[in-house]
């Protein structure tokens, strides 16, 4: 596995348990759609934002193992994690439909909210139970800019 980090310090890769991580230089202004996320009550790191993580994905679309992005999905254990994939694979037409058809068997019957730093507003999408409090139309025209 390798995972890309952007970083306005210039860094050799380096491998820990297995996994490779690679730094992307970026100037500072570069750094955007970033925000703060709790991964223990005490422990927070900086990643992405929803958006800039979707301009990510479609960028990369074509070297995406999908088969193994939903088998992870699933294996953090979260519903809602595999509803938010579902629903922005199936968005971009990403994936196949096998593939979305099993990720749908997991979900469950309670609503999630696409994007959990905006208010709980917009359409419900009964499919993947997710309210869209971001327009789908919205997620695919960030792709164009």
């Amino acid at each position: 596995m390798t995972a890309y980090i952007s970083s306005p310090i210039r860094r050799i890769p380096k491998n820990i348990l297995g996994a490779t991580f690679r730094f992307i230089f970026s100037k500072t202004e570069d750094l955007w759609g970033l925000e703060d996320v709790f991964v223990t009550q005490s422990q927070k790191v900086i990643t992405s934002d929803l958006e800039r993580t979707i301009i990510g994905i479609f960028s990369k679309r074509d070297e995406i193992d999908y088969s193994r992005l939903a088998d992870y999905a699933k294996k953090l254990g979260r519903k809602s994690v595999v509803k938010r994939l579902g629903f922005i694979l199936e968005a971009y037409s990403l994936g196949s439909q096998e593939m979305l058809s099993t990720m749908k068997k997991e979900i469950t019957n309670s609503y999630t909210l696409l994007d959990l730093s905006l208010p709980a507003s917009g359409r419900f999408k009964s499919s993947w139970r997710v309210r869209t409090n971001v327009e789908p139309e919205e997620l695919i025209e960030i792709t164009k800019t």
